[in-house]
């Protein structure tokens, strides 16, 4: 990354000339993120010497605005630098609920409460198969008409 005498300069034959190698770029272990509100850990993610990345949210029971995963994990050796990206706790369902037309009652009831949604099942009498044929979403309930 240098010389000594400096690149420009001339020198005899006989002259040393020193080098200065870089060892690469210095290596930091990743601190645990999770736990922390976003903010503590936009500023812990600094701190370590390290670049927040991309900050999205997800439905969690945790506290709301806390991080709830990251990436790279804690322990992970990675240069200066780089990015790490955090997920933090919702409240509520982001986005539009996965389509669960098709499945089991049990299979669509867990898969939407994963997710945050309140799940109110419709099933006439004389229902057997147990299958979701439609569902609509009104805020965070999702009805289900069963059969």
């Amino acid at each position: 990354i240098s010389t000594d005498p400096a690149a420009s300069a001339s020198v005899r034959g006989i002259e040393q000339v020193n080098l200065l190698v870089s060892e690469g770029p210095a290596r930091v272990d990743v601190p645990t993120f999770t736990g922390f509100s976003a903010d503590a850990a936009r500023s812990a993610v600094t701190d370590a010497g390290l670049a927040v990345g991309t900050v999205t949210s997800t439905y969690s029971t945790q506290a709301v605005d806390s991080v709830v995963s990251q990436s790279p994990a804690a322990g992970a050796s990675v240069d200066e630098g780089t990015a790490v990206d955090l997920t933090v706790a919702a409240d509520s369902p982001q986005g539009d609920p996965p389509n669960v037309v098709g499945q089991s009652e049990d299979e669509a009831r867990s898969t939407l409460e994963s997710k945050g949604y309140t799940v109110e099942v419709s099933a006439p009498v004389g229902s057997h198969l147990h299958r979701v044929v439609s569902q609509r979403e009104e805020g965070d309930t999702v009805f289900l008409t069963v059969l």
